[in-house]
């Protein structure tokens, strides 16, 4: 065994003794043993605005005062006793900036047993943006970038071209997407992108990831038809790897809506081939939706299905001969092949004919008093058929009926129904005033008019009886028409006889006409140049001399003639060749809009025009100029910017021309810039209501605001304090120092057209004014408040209720934390309520809030702090280019009163026209009137899905049936149709206020077109904030209105109603 060295025991021992006698001092020493080190770290996520700063307890401390850079920023009293640290987040602090920190650790009596150390450390550089979409919209030729914002410091995105190192736009406010249009994109040039964020100090996050635009042209598509199978192709382009194709019908007059019926075309498909059935008319066009390209090609040539020969005529020749005739279509290349049957037997084919024959005469075993049925059938090379059908009877034909007879100044012609279709003729019969019936003409056959001029050369005293027959090979027809007696002209005023004195066309669709009033009934009628007869479209009460005939075809030429109802069927009319024509205006582009990206630039946008030789028209009028025109923009563009000076305060108008018309002009296009604050507001002033709090007041005088932001300028730059309603006057700052001086200004601004105006500044130093005496009602707390009822009602939205005050004139404040780390914030007041709607929360958050009640600028209730939770967001993949709209629609969707128009692919269609059974749907929703319904239109039928809806707005009064029972609800709405239901749903469930004087419309220039019955409803919503212009001067009522502007809409009035109820 080795043996132990001992002269190392001593040393040991030292080293024992002074170890246990330095764990002696400290144990009883708890000042030494606090002598830790603070800890600043930056936070993970927020890096550039917050740092955590930790710590070991001090024995016997309770109190912990924290100081930034030298400045006390805040005290902690609520020490947890059982733990041995502590953690203190400090946030809302500047990028890219040093702070130094330490802490002063206090016992019961307030003594300072301990400082820790200075610690010092930097927040990060602003985080740069994440990109989360970026692309060109090849038809408006804009950039859409969007991206994630992971800063809490940064106000604006900056967009700068690479190439040029030069800022092409940027946002007014801290928002996540933006569109734009650089000079520099040109076809097939790649451009460079890049976006950093800014804070209100000017400190610049690194920039994003790259963003490559290469501006490339739209796909030429065209299709043909073979075999009843129509082929489309198309060109490849390059950059483009994905296409849908979709289809559009043509019926009723109309071209309806695109659908879509094949996706996922990929690069290498350049033809693909369509069975479209029993459609007569159709037109196809390619969308490209991609990561990087938007926009939708040219629309193809109509294709229309090979039409069937019309207005086939038969005529009963003789015993053993019919004679067919038709009219053939006007494909180019077909035959003509004739079928019979007689009685139930099968088709046959008794001869084929070239396309230029148009009649044929049947000599084939053709028995007399016998029905036959002929088919005619139009068969081109590629094998498509179209065929038509009639009958025809070998003996005596129909009788002919309602003869009418017009009467003109020296002649009468007589009208009348031809029910038969085998008549070799008619014979006109004429009797003067008691005599016999004599023949007076004989005319052909499929003839359904005669003028009698020997009318003129009869006594003016003479009265006049008329009749006509039918005939043919087998005899007459078993009966006249009715007989019409003509009374003699001598009874007659020669003033009397009717002419349009005046025709305009006011709309695309709309023809008004005036004329003399007589005391006879007046008829109108109308003539499309296609149509061979007249077509009596109404009949007007006596005295009236003018009418408005709408729901017209636009660019499309008709012709009106009007006749006096003197007898049954007797009209008195001016002549029988005289008429007035006129051709109705171009249609307008849907969804004009004006936005403004700065203060001089403008852009101008429209849905992109269906008929591809249109161009728009632009005009602009300066401040103290007139309209000229300015530029002309060709499909498929449907976007125009003036880059010209002070351009935001121009007026601007489009109209539509084309080869042979054009449009009406749009309403007046402005960007109001009248200032936001008048003489008045320019002087901002502040009230001192404690030794820590002032409060703000201003006057609210414009209606355009969005909202306020109350901002404090400190190092010489202006800090955000807090952002208001739009109809705030007044604001409290708390925590201010005495014998300090601060400046603060308020700023208004228009996010809609990217306006900010600020107040002046103000300067306020707080001095001591505690009172010398306190009224003892208010100098303690005497009410906690109770009972406090929380509806949250969407991702965005909730309402906080609580009992009635015993005090009058109380204000109360209501304070909210979002999320546990940050501070308790003021977001407004109430006086003399017992309610509050908070807004514009983040979705699926927990907030905790209070209510405080002040008196007399004392505070003397306050109720616990309450905490709640936003529900989900429900977001759509296509409204992110409707930011203006975007938070009312996921709103909408979290509570289920709006859904998508595509499910599987999350597609809302913000810019598509709401209709009729849409809308009404909504209000139910928002209405939340639950009932079963009963009854139904024509068109609203219980397999709809919008039956529930329409016939429960029905059933209480809300909606009412159109015209012959119809309801049309897929027709689109306009903002006048809105006004009236929306204010009429707000009368039946009893909160809507009184009726406002509609000179509060004075300051639209279109408020004389507004129908009389929709003036009080416009007035009651354009006051609660409901409904708005769609500029500054225009009220726009007969515009359509999309799906994000109803949910806009339906969002305002969803918030009256939840404060009421």
């Amino acid at each position: 065994m080795k043996k132990t060295n001992l002269n190392i025991l001593p040393f040991l021992a030292i080293c024992f003794s002074v170890f246990f006698l330095i764990l002696l001092f400290t144990t009883f020493n708890p000042t030494i043993l606090s002598a830790s080190t603070l800890t600043a770290e930056r936070a993970d996520y927020h890096s550039d605005t917050q740092i955590n700063l930790r710590w070991v307890m001090t024995a016997n401390a309770v109190e912990y005062e924290i100081f930034r850079n030298g400045i006390s920023i805040d005290i902690i009293n609520d020490v947890d006793l059982e733990r041995n640290y502590h953690v203190y987040i400090d946030t809302n602090l500047v990028p890219s900036t040093t702070y130094q920190y330490y802490i002063e650790a206090r016992d019961r009596n307030s003594t300072i047993i301990y400082t820790y150390p200075l610690v010092s450390i930097d927040t990060s550089q602003i985080k740069k943006p994440s990109i989360v979409a970026a692309y060109l919209d090849i038809n408006s030729n804009e950039v859409f970038i969007s991206w994630k914002n992971e800063s809490l410091a940064s106000t604006k995105a900056l967009v700068y071209n690479r190439t040029t190192s030069l800022v092409v736009a940027q946002t007014a406010f801290d928002e996540s997407s933006i569109s734009f249009s650089d000079t520099a994109l040109n076809l097939g040039t790649s451009n460079d992108y890049y976006l950093v964020l800014e804070d209100v100090n000017g400190n610049q996050s690194l920039p994003s990831e790259n963003i490559k635009i290469t501006p490339i042209d739209l796909p030429e598509i065209h299709a043909s038809i073979k075999s009843g199978v129509t082929t489309i192709t198309w060109n490849r382009v390059p950059h483009l790897n994905e296409y849908v194709l979709e289809r559009s019908e043509y019926t009723d007059d109309q071209w309806l809506e695109w659908k879509v019926i094949k996706s996922n075309l990929r690069e290498n498909t350049l033809k693909v081939t369509d069975q479209t059935g029993s459609i007569i008319q159709f037109r196809y066009r390619l969308r490209i939706d991609t990561d990087k390209y938007k926009g939708v090609s040219n629309i193809s040539n109509p294709i229309k299905v090979l039409s069937p020969p019309t207005e086939l005529n038969v005529l009963y020749l003789e015993s053993g001969k019919i004679e067919l005739s038709w009219s053939n279509p006007e494909n180019p290349d077909y035959t003509i092949r004739i079928e019979r049957r007689s009685n139930s037997e099968r088709y046959i084919t008794i001869a084929t004919v070239d396309k230029n024959i148009n009649s044929y005469i049947d000599t084939y075993q053709i028995k007399d008093n016998t029905s036959y049925s002929y088919r005619i059938t139009a068969i081109d090379p590629y094998g498509n058929t179209a065929y038509s059908e009639i009958s025809a009877y070998s003996g005596i034909p129909l009788s002919p009926r309602n003869l009418s007879v017009y009467i003109y100044e020296n002649k009468v012609e007589l009208i009348w129904e031809d029910t038969s279709n085998n008549e070799s003729g008619f014979i006109v019969e004429r009797r003067i005033n008691f005599g016999d019936y004599v023949e007076i003409a004989d005319l052909n056959e499929n003839t359904c008019s005669y003028i009698d001029h020997n009318r003129s050369y009869l006594s003016n005293s003479d009265t006049c009886t008329y009749r006509v027959i039918s005939y043919n090979a087998s005899g007459k027809s078993r009966n006249y028409t009715n007989d019409v007696i003509v009374l003699p002209y001598s009874q007659i005023p020669n003033n009397l006889y009717p002419l349009i004195t005046n025709i305009s066309s006011t709309s695309s669709g709309q023809v008004e006409l005036t004329w003399i009033s007589s005391t006879y009934q007046t008829i109108i009628e109308r003539k499309e140049p296609s149509k061979s007869n007249w077509e009596i479209i109404e009949a007007l009460d006596p005295g009236i001399s003018e009418f408005t005939d709408d729901k017209l075809l636009s660019n499309t030429e008709y012709n009106y003639r009007i006749s006096f109802l003197l007898d049954d069927n007797v009209y008195l009319s001016s002549s029988s060749t005289t008429f007035t024509s006129i051709t109705t205006n171009s249609n307008l582009p849907k969804n004009i809009k004006i936005s403004s990206e700065n203060r001089n630039t403008i852009k101008i946008s429209w849905s992109v025009l269906e008929n591809s030789s249109d161009i728009v028209i632009i005009e602009r009028k300066t401040v103290l100029g007139t309209f000229i025109q300015v530029d002309e923009v060709k499909h498929p563009k449907n976007v125009w910017y003036d880059y010209n000076s002070n351009s935001i305060n121009n007026t601007y108008r489009i109209k539509i021309r084309n080869g042979t018309n054009e449009s009406i002009y749009s309403h007046e296009l402005s960007i109001d810039d009248t200032t936001f604050f008048d003489d008045s507001q320019k002087s901002l002033s502040f009230e001192q209501l404690s030794n820590s709090e002032i409060l703000l007041k201003w006057s609210d005088n414009s209606n355009r605001k969005s909202g306020y932001y109350v901002e404090v300028k400190k190092d010489n730059s202006w800090q955000k304090l807090a952002v208001l309603e739009s109809n705030s006057t007044s604001y409290r700052v708390k925590g201010l120092l005495l014998n300090t001086e601060y400046i603060f200004r308020v700023s208004a601004f228009d996010e809609r057209y990217n306006i900010v105006e600020s107040s002046n500044e103000i300067k306020a130093t707080l001095t001591n004014s505690t009172p010398s005496l306190i009224d003892p009602e208010i100098s303690t707390l005497t009410n906690k408040i109770e009972n406090i009822e929380v509806r949250i009602l969407t991702s965005n939205h909730l309402v906080i209720k609580w009992p009635k005050a015993t005090n009058n004139d109380i204000d109360f404040y209501l304070i909210l934390q979002e999320n546990a780390r940050k501070e308790f914030v003021e977001i407004g007041k109430v006086k003399n309520e017992e309610r509050f709607l908070i807004k514009h929360l983040n979705p699926n958050t927990i907030y905790r809030f209070k209510i405080v009640g002040y008196k007399d600028n004392f505070e003397i209730s306050s109720s616990d702090i309450v905490s709640v939770s936003t529900l989900r967001k429900v977001t759509f993949d296509d409204i992110y280019n409707v930011p203006w709209a975007q938070e009312a629609i996921e709103a909408l969707a979290s509570c289920n009163i709006i859904k998508g128009k595509s499910i599987s692919s999350n597609l809302y269609a913000p810019n598509d026209n709401i209709t009729r059974a849409e809308f009404v749907n909504l209000l139910i929703k928002s209405m939340d009137i639950k009932q079963t319904p009963y009854g139904s239109y024509s068109d609203v039928q219980p397999q709809h899905w919008y039956y529930e809806s329409v016939m429960i707005a029905t059933n209480i009064g809300l909606v009412s049936a159109t015209e012959n029972n119809f309801f049309k609800p897929n027709e689109a709405i306009n903002r006048e149709e809105i006004a009236v239901l929306t204010s009429k749903a707000l009368k039946l469930i009893g909160i809507a206020p009184a009726n406002y004087d509609t000179s509060i419309l004075n300051s639209f220039n279109d408020k004389n077109i507004i129908s009389s019955n929709a003036l009080d409803s416009f007035a009651l919503l354009y006051n609660e904030g409901i409904i708005n212009g769609v500029s500054s001067s225009q009220m726009a009522p007969n515009n359509l209105t999309t799906r994000a502007e109803v949910a806009v809409i339906i969002c305002k009035l969803l918030e009256k109603i939840w404060l009421a109820i």
